[in-house]
């Protein structure tokens, strides 16, 4: 365990999560995750997963699902409660962590990187809420660079577009664009 990790977590389930996902992962057993809330497919649903990986942060557990026969990111705080399954690992050789960058968004390797300034705000929310990002940060004369590669758009997309006049965008087109979509789309 990661006890700095785990020291951020709230008193909640998290820790029985955790613990019950660890003993899985030891014992190489499956399990269900119970009520899972997807965001991608809008739908609350048993999955039958082989728990492998925490994320460093200890928010989200990497598991291969049995359903869609791939290795998947789940949320622990999305998990109602973890069910053990008397079956071993099936699927081991196919248990692979993709790459994921500091706002939790994975993908098979990085798009690219993100080249912003920040102001002293944007920084501390930044850091707080992403800790991970912190060592992609480096302090100017005039606020905070922050240059950071990525899985995707979406998660440093949110946390741009939720703070106006707070951070600039170097760096790249490709995100540039996707910002002036995200925008459009506000406005219908």
């Amino acid at each position: 365990y990661d006890y700095k990790a785990l020291e951020q977590l709230q008193k909640s389930d998290d820790l029985t999560k955790i613990h019950a996902l660890r003993t899985a992962m030891q014992n190489k057993k499956q399990v269900a995750l119970k009520n899972y809330r997807s965001s991608n497919s809008d739908k609350i649903t048993d999955r039958k997963v082989e728990p492998f990986g925490f994320q460093p942060d200890y928010r989200a557990v990497w598991c291969y699902e049995h359903e869609s026969n791939c290795c998947k990111q789940f949320k622990l705080a999305r998990i109602n409660e973890i069910e053990f399954i008397n079956r071993n690992w099936e699927n081991e050789k196919l248990h692979q962590m993709p790459f994921t960058d500091a706002f939790r968004i994975s993908a098979p390797k990085p798009i690219g990187k993100i080249e912003a300034t920040l102001s002293l705000k944007a920084y501390n929310l930044l850091v707080e809420e992403f800790p991970l990002t912190r060592e992609f940060i480096k302090k100017e004369e005039k606020g905070y660079r922050l240059d950071i590669p990525i899985a995707g758009y979406q998660g440093i997309g949110r946390f741009v577009m939720g703070l106006p006049g707070e951070i600039e965008v170097l760096a790249t087109k490709g995100f540039k664009d996707f910002l002036r979509e995200e925008r459009k789309k506000e406005v219908k």
